[in-house]
């Protein structure tokens, strides 16, 4: 009798076990789970790809989906699909082994599929020229009953779904499993409608389109035997709200802005001729008291460097004794460094011939506004100078409008800048230079991909049309010609402003227009040339009438 009841026990156990685990709601754990992880390991590659890719830049990538090579299982190929446009869309497998995580499989033992836009996809040297937090998704999500669950409003639409395929259903054809692949068909042989779903006019197999909007569709309930596919999205708020929780991030925007700053300056230096130009006795004493500042603020990077590895250590972004060695790095060349880049700046602000002290011109802005029937935002060529262009543009790459005023060679911005060493922002994790003359330079591309966000913006009175020997004026005594800044209630004027524009307000539609400077800067008065960067979230940094940088905004 005791053994029947310990068989009829261990029975009961064992059958109620296998009802769960093969109960429908437990098979739908297994795909949530599955599919969630799979998000995640994105998001992190979104965020982790600064670092992945050359000497670092590119923020918020996704990978292309798997190769159809049958060597290369899980992966993605290096320099992009066969047949992919840069800005096409792609869809394919998960390609975990490339995001160096499992092989997801849902419910039913298949391997996740997954889609990316075109903008977001990292598919070697086919990924797109600006990719940041206002680069919008061009996928659309439908139920199976035809309701919107993320479509309409760019806001609303995603930058990527993952697809849990289910179990195989009616009309579709998968080959037998082989035993030595963990997605048990070779990438060379799947077809995604043997796996992917249609229903209507939706169909997760292929793409509508490669550059416009396209739609897929997923199963809320299993009500309907024409479609098992689950869908998980991924949106460019998710992406860049994880890139923004980075104590690294600001940091780089801030070094970014005031080393275009200091790019802006060096024109000044190296191209414009003006007759008389040259470092003055007021000059010459600004500059080396700027120095002397400079020199008293470089022991202080051993303190940022202590304070930089700890929020290393605290945010679990890199392992311990990576911090620590980036804090010893840190140490050793600091305070060099620091000189050495105080002397450049010296060097640089005492300049004569060519610019320097308190004659010069500044290039003109690039317009703000951009037609997108002959223009890109995308495109570096479309950021040119405009003539007379007073009004807050954004800072230009092409310089030819101003040069042809001043009979100046140099047509790029960036031409002259090749050792750029922000003295502002002491950050341990900053190259010892920023060198905007190279392609792949991390600042270069930070800039590449942010170009829409910077802006530039000068005074009347240092526009290359200025006759050359009447010199820029003294912001001092004729404000006028300045650019206006207003702190704690106080104005301070300027030769020009470079500003890094943040996160979008709700009342700004960068997705909607990139051409009007509303949607980036928080508090400017277009009719007398005033800013007051108090209000927003904007990041700024100003060149005086003597070419001193300062931060002038909080």
């Amino acid at each position: 009798m005791l053994f029947l009841v310990i068989m009829m026990t261990a029975s009961i156990y064992f059958v109620t076990k296998l009802s769960v685990v093969n109960s429908p709601s437990s098979r739908e754990q297994v795909t949530t789970d599955a599919l969630a992880k799979a998000k995640q390991a994105l998001l992190a590659y979104a965020v982790s790809n600064y670092e992945r890719v050359g000497s670092g830049g590119w923020y918020g990538f996704l990978p292309s989906p798997e190769t159809p090579s049958v060597a290369s299982e899980g992966s993605v190929r290096p320099n992009g699909e066969t047949g992919s446009n840069r800005y096409d869309h792609v869809l394919g497998r998960l390609p975990w082994k490339h995001m160096d995580i499992e092989p997801l499989k849902d419910a039913s033992g298949e391997c996740l599929w997954y889609a990316v836009t075109g903008d977001y996809k990292h598919g070697g040297t086919v990924r797109s020229e600006m990719l940041n937090e206002d680069s919008v998704g061009m996928f659309e999500l439908y139920d199976e009953n035809g309701n919107a669950l993320r479509a309409g409003a760019a806001a609303d639409r995603v930058v990527a779904v993952v697809i849990a395929p289910g179990a195989q259903l009616a009309g579709q054809a998968r080959l037998a499993a082989d035993p030595n692949l963990f997605c048990k068909v070779a990438p060379n042989a799947v077809v995604a409608s043997d796996y992917l779903d249609a229903i209507g006019i939706h169909d997760n197999a292929s793409l509508d389109t490669l550059q416009g909007l396209d739609t897929f569709v997923t199963a809320r309930s299993q009500q309907n035997a024409n479609i098992n596919d689950r869908i998980i999205t991924i949106t460019q708020q998710e992406i860049f709200l994880a890139i923004r929780k980075s104590p690294l991030f600001m940091n780089r925007a801030n070094a970014a802005t005031e080393s275009l700053a200091l790019c802006v300056n060096e024109y000044i230096t190296t191209n414009p001729v003006v007759t008389g130009g040259g470092c003055d006795a007021a000059c010459m004493t600004q500059c080396t008291n700027d120095r002397t500042t400079c020199y008293n603020l470089c022991p202080a990077c051993i303190t940022v460097c202590n304070d930089e590895a700890g929020i290393c250590r605290d945010a679990n972004i890199l392992p311990n004794r990576v911090c620590n060695q980036i804090r010893q790095n840190c140490r050793n060349t600091c305070v060099a460094t620091c000189e050495n880049a105080c002397d450049t700046v010296f060097a640089s602000c005492t300049a004569g011939g060519g610019g320097g002290g308190n004659n010069f011109w500044m290039p003109w802005p690039a317009p703000v506004a951009l037609s997108l029937a002959i223009d890109d935002y995308r495109l570096n060529s479309s950021y040119d100078d405009a003539a007379s262009n007073q009004t807050p543009g954004r800072l230009p790459e092409t310089i030819d409008n101003s040069n042809t005023a001043t009979g100046n060679p140099a047509a790029d911005m960036f031409a002259n800048c090749s050792a750029i060493v922000p003295t502002l922002n002491a950050f341990p994790a900053l190259p010892a230079s920023m060198n905007y003359t190279l392609v792949d330079d991390e600042y270069k591309v930070l800039w590449r991909h942010w170009k829409d966000h910077f802006f530039y913006v000068i005074g009347s009175g240092f526009e290359p049309s200025n006759a050359p020997d009447v010199g820029t004026p003294d912001c001092a005594t004729t404000p006028a010609s300045c650019v206006e800044v207003i702190t704690a209630g106080v104005s301070s004027y300027y030769a020009a402003i470079v500003i890094y524009s943040g996160t979008a307000t709700a009342a700004q539609a960068r997705d909607l227009e990139k051409g009007i400077y509303t949607n980036y800067l928080e508090s400017y008065d277009i009719a007398n040339n005033r800013f007051d960067f108090s209000i927003g979230n904007d990041v700024a940094y100003c060149i005086s009438d003597q070419r001193v940088i300062s931060k002038c905004s909080p």
